[in-house]
């Protein structure tokens, strides 16, 4: 080894500690920096899975975790047993992904207005022969303005309760990343513990997202129902509508059963 190469390897031995102290007193852009200069000057790949985790453990930011851990995978040193866990880690992102695009479409796709029943009391076309006083077969007595109302206030109330759930499984997930990182150095982690965690924190992540879209959906839903509610005074009180909203919760996951009559 010739002296240059020698010193910008100890110079890059230099850089991977600063860059880990800079990680464990929370400068994580400080950190990513030097370990790049490290990575610069040997072209260790670890430097690149430390990036990698700086960004997906403690910045969240997906697209660039994603990168580093893909420049780590196709690095001429990459270990088989990091190598793996980088793998799976890069299909857990994905797999985020494709959840919050499918909840943003469930919140994109508002349920429509339903028809307008006919309002009650309209004066009836003029005929030469009198009104009888049975309805004919078949006819369907319209929906009450209260029954509009009371379905509207179910769906919507509905709505708020499933965004309440998400909020409470992003606390569980927040909760659950902060151990993670807890029992993980970079990327290596003391214990099986540490990985279940941070997988625990993805699908909690995960079904915060979801919940929090649909909740958006029924309320907005329910909002829609309001203001197209009939406009019927007068008319007869509506069937009675009945709800029950029951907790759902699971190891990892929780959320609302709603079921209701009318």
């Amino acid at each position: 080894m010739t002296d240059a190469a020698a010193s910008a390897e100890s110079e890059a031995e230099q850089l991977g500690a600063q860059a880990y102290e800079l990680h464990a007193a929370g400068k994580d852009d400080e950190a990513i920096a030097a370990y790049l200069k490290a990575y610069d000057l040997s072209n260790a790949g670890a430097a690149l899975l430390n990036v990698a985790t700086i960004y997906d453990r403690r910045l969240h930011d997906r697209a660039r975790a994603a990168e580093y851990y893909r420049r780590y995978l196709v690095a001429p040193d990459a270990e088989s047993e990091l190598a793996e866990k980088a793998s799976a880690r890069l299909a857990a992102l994905k797999h985020d992904e494709d959840a919050e695009e499918n909840a943003r479409e469930v919140g994109d796709a508002a349920p429509a207005a339903p028809p307008a029943p006919p309002a009650a009391g309209a004066p009836a076309a003029t005929t030469s022969t009198p009104p009888t006083a049975s309805a004919a077969p078949g006819t369907v007595e319209p929906a009450s303005n209260d029954s509009w109302k009371t379905i509207g206030l179910v769906v919507g109330g509905a709505g708020l309760a499933s965004v309440g759930a998400s909020l409470v499984l992003g606390a569980l997930a927040l909760v659950k990343n902060r151990d993670a990182d807890m029992m993980c150095n970079g990327s290596v982690c003391s214990s099986e513990t540490g990985v279940d965690l941070a997988r625990q924190s993805g699908r909690l992540a995960t079904a915060s997202t979801i919940t929090f879209f649909a909740g958006l959906a029924l309320a907005g839903g329910g909002l829609t129902i309001l203001l197209a509610a009939p406009k019927t005074p007068g008319s007869a009180p509506g069937r009675a509508v009945a709800l029950t909203v029951s907790p759902a919760a699971a190891t990892d996951l929780a959320g609302l059963d709603v079921h209701g009559a009318f």
